[in-house]
């Protein structure tokens, strides 16, 4: 006895409770219990080739997997209608989350720089710096200097006197920096030009200084710093005449001022009369005992005499009073020289070569020593 015997030879068995033009096993066994032992009878007793889906075996899986295609269907149509509606919300309201965002930054969150009150700030520390600098202190001047002008980029007075505390320290990259944006800030502002004169001629640029020092005499004519400046750049250019009409003007801008007094005495030197130079150099070290360039310069009168041993003993002293100054050094390095000591002088620029490295005239100096040694 096979089940189902009529419907199987119709090639069409539906599900037990389906229904179609098949051979509905409900309607003719009418027991879904039975019917699903009939079909597991008949799928073990059969090939199956000729068996669709039969009893309710089949129903239960079907419609599990009819209810999932429905509900995918579904979620599909309602997230196309639902971000269809969100994007044109969007698109005509901006995205509120965002609105809200910027709320709060707007409202609770401070301006990072309050520019009036870093400008005030900036005033105060450079009257500190200024203040420092007065009483001799240029560490805590530079650190001054170096607040204000952190806090108030357009400031010319701080970068000039940070130029200056830098220099004074012998960091001479860092003062050309800062008195090149002094300038940049400023470049008619006669301060600017008097301090960028004697910075750019400390490291050997003599035509730059020329022009600042030049510049800031046509300003102002009568100004002593701006003429003690063009006086000292028209030396080291090597114009004798334009630096010795140029100090008579200094001279009689402020006859007791022992740094005009200094640069005749030197214009005196540079054209051999030792005499005036002495004279001048004595009466500098009168009016101001502690002024270097002077001390240094009645040693140089010692050297132009022949007594190359009185001046290398004065310069020694000189060092070792003024440790941290490399002009008596310098100085004594060249005497050394003079007297046919080349080692001894190679060595000494040498050792101020690495103290000093951003002095460019020591390291000059030094190549045209190994130069000639070699």
């Amino acid at each position: 006895h096979v089940p189902f015997g009529p419907c199987l030879q119709t090639n069409s068995i539906d599900e037990a409770n389906g229904g179609g033009n098949g051979c509905g096993l409900s309607r003719k066994y009418g027991n879904p219990e039975l019917v699903c032992l009939l079909c597991r009878k008949a799928r073990h007793g059969q090939s199956g080739s000729n068996l669709a889906i039969c009893g309710t075996e089949g129903s239960l899986s079907t419609g599990v997997f009819r209810f999932l295609g429905t509900t995918c269907l579904l979620l599909l149509i309602w997230g196309a209608v639902l971000g269809g509606g969100a994007y044109a919300y969007v698109l005509r309201y901006g995205n509120p989350f965002e609105r809200k965002v910027e709320v709060v930054v707007e409202n609770d969150v401070p301006e990072p720089t309050d520019e009036p009150d870093a400008k005030a700030r900036a005033a105060d520390w450079l009257k500190e710096a200024e203040a420092a600098m007065a009483a001799g202190s240029f560490s805590d001047a530079q650190r001054g200097f170096e607040k204000a002008t952190e806090l108030d980029a357009g400031n010319i007075q701080a970068f000039i006197g940070l130029a200056r505390t830098s220099a004074q320290a012998n960091l001479m990259g860092r003062a050309t920096d800062a008195i090149e944006h002094a300038l940049k800030l400023g470049p008619e502002n006669i301060d600017a030009l008097i301090w960028a004169a004697d910075i750019f001629r400390q490291v050997s640029n003599n035509g730059h200084a020329l022009e600042c020092a030049t510049q800031a005499v046509a300003l102002d004519g009568t100004n002593f710093e701006a003429l003690l400046q063009l006086v000292r750049a028209q030396r080291a250019n090597g114009d004798a005449d334009a630096s010795r009409t140029t100090a008579q003007r200094l001279i009689a801008s402020k006859p007791d001022d022992p740094r005009g007094t200094m640069e005749v005495a030197s214009i005196a030197l540079n054209s051999g009369d030792l005499v005036a130079a002495e004279r001048g150099f004595r009466r500098t070290i009168d009016l101001e005992p502690d002024l270097l360039g002077a001390r240094i310069g009645l040693a140089q009168v010692m050297g132009a005499r022949g007594d190359l041993d009185g001046a290398i003993s004065s310069l020694r002293a000189l060092s070792l009073q003024q440790p941290g100054k490399p002009e008596p050094r310098m100085e004594l390095a060249e005497m050394l020289l003079r007297k046919g000591l080349p080692r001894q002088a190679i060595t000494e620029f040498e050792k101020l070569t690495a103290e000093y490295p951003e002095k460019f005239a020591l390291r000059s100096r030094l190549g045209e020593l190994l130069a000639q040694a070699s």
